[in-house]
């Protein structure tokens, strides 16, 4: 028992040393979905083509990867989500990737069992070019089924302009590829997280949700796009009526000002006269 300890150790060992040579990366080291959905983990890995074993270049070549669930150690008879060496694969489980970069992993249909941290790793030829993820990627699985639709434009959503609305979870603002787009009630035919507008155009104005599709229970609430039209901006007409505004009451007060001085000078012209009067 102690020498089968000792060789785990060994391998896995070898396995991190690979690591100096052949890298795993993850965009995200954790994300949350919400159960019924479909949460991607973006991977991916820079082979390595040979290492050297007492002189001469050893070639490499990979030759399996797997996922795994809660198990750092992602070889051998470690249990896995995903093996492209298995014919029985999980069909939640969607490997996205290839033996030569792309490590990527999309679950579909997330259940609460999903709540985990996955690790990648990839097996060569040659146990020197194996490598372990160290890291992994936690997904967070939530009830929460609220969607939330945010909105980007640049100078504002104006005619004319780049235009983004975007379907997120509350806990995440990774993308889904699997919504419903509504506009003032009726169904779009984009199904993807992003909503793009280029350009924006004065129609695109209105009452935009977006749900996981399939599940009305997580529509989100109505966000309201007004689009502006092309021309002069309404901020820029309420800036000059502002300044037109300040120019009249100036002239005003101009006017009631002069008024002011010539009565005065008036009472102090009609005064004298009186007083020479009265001499």
């Amino acid at each position: 028992m102690a020498l089968q300890h000792q060789n785990l150790l060994l391998v896995f060992l070898v396995f991190i040393s690979g690591a100096l040579g052949q890298t795993i990366k993850h965009e995200l080291t954790s994300t949350c979905a919400v159960r019924g959905s479909t949460a991607t983990l973006p991977c991916s890995f820079t082979p390595l083509k040979s290492f050297s074993r007492d002189g001469p270049e050893v070639p490499l070549k990979n030759i399996r990867v797997r996922w795994c669930k809660n198990h750092l150690m992602c070889q051998d008879s470690t249990s896995s989500v995903f093996d492209s060496n298995s014919t029985n694969n999980n069909p939640r489980y969607q490997y996205l990737g290839d033996l030569k970069g792309n490590c990527s992993l999309q679950i579909r249909d997330v259940e609460m069992g999903d709540d985990a941290t996955f690790y990648f790793g990839v097996e060569a030829d040659e146990v020197e070019g194996s490598v372990l993820n160290t890291t992994g990627v936690k997904l967070t699985v939530v009830e929460d089924k609220k969607m939330s639709v945010l909105g980007y434009s640049e100078e504002g959503f104006r005619s004319g302009r780049l235009g983004l609305l975007r379907c997120i979870l509350s806990c995440s603002a990774s993308q889904h590829n699997r919504v419903t787009w509504k506009k003032d009630g009726v169904i779009l035919s984009q199904t993807w997280s992003n909503l793009l507008f280029n350009p924006l155009t004065v129609q695109h104005s209105g009452n935009y949700t977006c749900a996981l599709r399939n599940d009305t229970e997580t529509q989100s609430e109505p966000f309201v796009l007004q689009v502006e039209a092309a021309g002069i901006r309404r901020s820029t007409i309420y800036t000059v009526l502002f300044g037109l505004i300040a120019v009249i009451n100036a002239i005003l007060a101009a006017i009631f000002i002069r008024r002011k001085f010539c009565m005065k000078e008036r009472l102090t012209e009609n005064t004298e006269r009186h007083l020479e009067g009265e001499d």
